[in-house]
């Protein structure tokens, strides 16, 4: 509760877009949320005080990229060596689902994601689906 949002003006392209994901609206939902409260709670022990959001159109590679930006500690050297995998988490008393979550929905989707550290300190992680395109459409 302690937590401000931000949700970034999207770039231009980035309006009236369509992206595709595995069981549509809901799956996206669930990835989103995932990275929301992953974004707040920070470490468990320190959470963050600032989430970014922000939405871009990365045409070079046909996905858009929702970006989910804080200030809290970030991750370590050593969970960003590792590859995300379910019930693996730093935190106490959490499950260890939400990085897993919303990289297995991006996977199914034909996306990604990526995780990495702000250089101004906190997380950065990226959400990668494909642009919706339909049949015909240039």
């Amino acid at each position: 509760p302690r937590t401000r949002l931000v949700v970034r003006e999207p770039d231009p392209d980035a309006r009236g877009l369509r992206v595709s994901v595995c069981c549509g609206g809901e799956g996206f939902a669930r990835a989103l949320d995932a990275l929301l409260e992953n974004a707040c709670q920070g470490n468990g022990v320190r959470p963050s005080g600032q989430v970014e959001l922000r939405v871009s159109v990365r045409h070079e590679v046909g996905a858009a990229a929702l970006e989910v930006a804080d200030d809290g500690p970030g991750f370590t050297a050593a969970e960003l060596e590792l590859p995300i995998e379910a019930f693996r988490t730093a935190r106490a008393g959490a499950l260890g689902l939400g990085l897993y979550t919303a990289e297995r929905i991006a996977r199914a989707s034909g996306g990604a994601l990526r995780r990495d550290n702000r250089e101004s300190g906190g997380a950065i992680v990226r959400l990668f689906l494909p642009l919706f395109v339909r049949p015909g459409a240039p």
